[in-house]
């Protein structure tokens, strides 16, 4: 699978579990988003740029550290997202 496709399918898959709570992107606290090669950190970037405006419905989005790493657990991961959630319990 793609970079573009994993990007989307992360966020989609966090989409699916914040429903599931009950909450939505504006509930992110904060969260880290975790490529693998560094030298490819534009395509994060770029991706960011255009989906984040929409997912946070606006400019501001919690903070979100960004690392580049060698890789992830199996080769074929390239994106992976760690997020804290605030929802009403």
């Amino acid at each position: 699978m793609s970079f573009e496709r994993q990007f989307a399918q992360v966020f989609s898959n966090m989409r699916d579990v914040l429903r599931g709570l009950d909450g939505e992107f504006r509930n992110l606290v904060r969260f880290t988003s975790i490529s693998v090669h560094s030298r490819g950190i534009e395509r994060p970037m770029r991706l960011r740029q255009e989906r984040f405006l929409k997912m946070f419905k606006g400019p501001l989005y919690p903070p979100n550290t960004i690392l580049a790493i060698d890789r992830l657990v199996r080769e074929e991961f390239l994106f992976e997202v760690e997020a804290v959630v605030a929802v009403a319990g």
